[in-house]
């Protein structure tokens, strides 16, 4: 699913939909009660809330910054492809803790995301009960809305599902004092992805093929989100230690099967329009995200807020953020190519590619840098010496605020216009 990051302003019902202690339960607030359901206004607003839900903004205890819905920290940092960065090992433990698989039961960060995760779900079974009980005539897009709350639905349990395989399902009509029943063994991983990919697939039967809002869900997304599910069910996996044990070739081809349906899209003319505004919601967007900024909502607007710790820092560094969130060696090193242009599959048997060579001076170069390399290396690091995106005004400097630690190479895994240095596009 392609995550940038551009909001409407319909996420202003974040106000209305405040996530109760209990989690799962979602108790609508204000003008939101059982006694106007049937105001297809209040309604809308619920279906809104479960927009939102991409916000992670449900107190302030459940700060996006550390549950970024961009999993950064939960899958890039615990990868090979990320360093945690920011001012050290200390500097946000609990993603450093992940980061070297030291996983303990005072990590924070581990409960925060299953609550908001959980959160999610409950705004979009809250949304779907008042569907349910509404008048098709006072909402005639009734169906459609319903379809379109179950793929966000079905997001969130796939992030459970992915985060922590074993997990509770909690029926929609379940009531509040069976909660503390449910089991998290109940169903196994490859029932809970079949489940997950039914729902998509069954949306999708009802959801058209393109919206006339942006970032409303449509059946172009119900059907890729159902491939990206049924790809995941197709590498089985021993239940005791998460190791791949078969490749299921009848789902890969069902896999092939969903994306031949799923036409309309392309790729931009030019690989750096990716960092321009203009190109937001461009040929290449599947599902994004609409965030905003200068809304008229409290604050600075409904931007982007989970990766708002990841920008640049340092000496000269036009923007000036927190330095989390930097590319490993071995991401720069896996972009070296033959003369062909085609991955080297052994770059882990080879020296550093561009590592950093200081001088007697102070003055520094890149080291290692005549072999051949994809050219979308320096459009998704920011590595010294060499221009950062379409930022034309200087090179990347040192802008690293633990290089001891994390070394000298940036990176931004959404796009930031110098322009619009607030913007949240990504």
């Amino acid at each position: 699913m392609t995550l940038k990051n551009i909001m409407t302003a319909a996420l202003v019902c974040l106000t209305f939909t405040a996530c109760s202690d209990d989690f799962l339960e979602n108790k609508p607030q204000g003008p939101l009660s059982e006694g106007n359901m049937n105001d297809p206004q209040a309604v809308d607003l619920l279906v809104s809330g479960a927009y939102a839900t991409f916000g992670c903004r449900y107190a302030d205890s459940n700060d996006p910054h550390w549950y970024p819905v961009t999993n950064w920290s939960y899958g890039e940092v615990r990868a090979d492809n990320a360093y945690k960065g920011g001012g050290g090992e200390t500097d946000a433990w609990e993603i450093h803790d992940m980061e070297t698989a030291k996983i303990q039961p005072n990590n924070g960060f581990l409960d925060g995301k299953w609550f908001n995760v959980y959160c999610g779900i409950s705004r979009c079974n809250s949304a779907i009960r008042a569907l349910n009980k509404v008048d098709e005539s006072l909402i005639p897009e009734k169906n459609t809305r319903i379809a379109e709350v179950k793929v966000i639905r079905s997001h969130w349990y796939f992030e459970l599902v992915r985060l922590f395989n074993r997990i509770p399902y909690m029926d929609i009509d379940l009531p509040e004092n069976e909660y503390q029943s449910v089991r998290n063994d109940e169903f196994t991983r490859e029932q809970h992805l079949a489940r997950i990919a039914g729902e998509l697939l069954e949306a999708a039967e009802v959801l058209p093929e393109a919206q006339t809002e942006i970032g409303r869900v449509n059946r172009r997304i119900a059907l890729a989100y159902a491939a990206k599910v049924k790809l995941y069910q197709a590498y089985e996996q021993d239940p005791q230690t998460n190791a791949v044990i078969n490749i299921n070739k009848s789902l890969l081809q069902e896999v092939v099967n969903l994306i031949d349906q799923v036409q309309g899209y392309d790729l931009l003319a030019d690989f750096q329009q990716l960092d321009l505004l203009e190109y937001e919601n461009g040929p290449e967007s599947v599902f994004a995200i609409q965030f905003s900024k200068d809304d008229g909502s409290s604050g600075v607007g409904r931007i982007n807020w989970s990766m708002l710790l990841n920008s640049m820092t340092g000496p000269g560094c036009p923007w000036q953020g927190d330095g989390f969130f930097l590319p490993s060696q071995d991401l720069i090193n896996a972009y070296q190519t033959d003369e062909n242009g085609l991955p080297l599959f052994d770059y882990q048997n080879r020296p550093d590619y561009g590592t950093v060579v200081f001088d007697s001076n102070g003055g520094y170069t890149l080291g290692n840098v005549d072999g051949n390399v994809d050219p979308r290396l320096d459009f998704v690091i920011g590595r010294p010496t060499i221009r950062y995106k379409t930022y034309t005004e200087r090179p990347c400097g040192l802008w690293v605020r633990n290089s001891d630690t994390y070394g000298y190479n940036n990176t931004k895994r959404f796009w930031l216009s110098p322009e619009s240095p607030d913007a949240t596009q990504g």
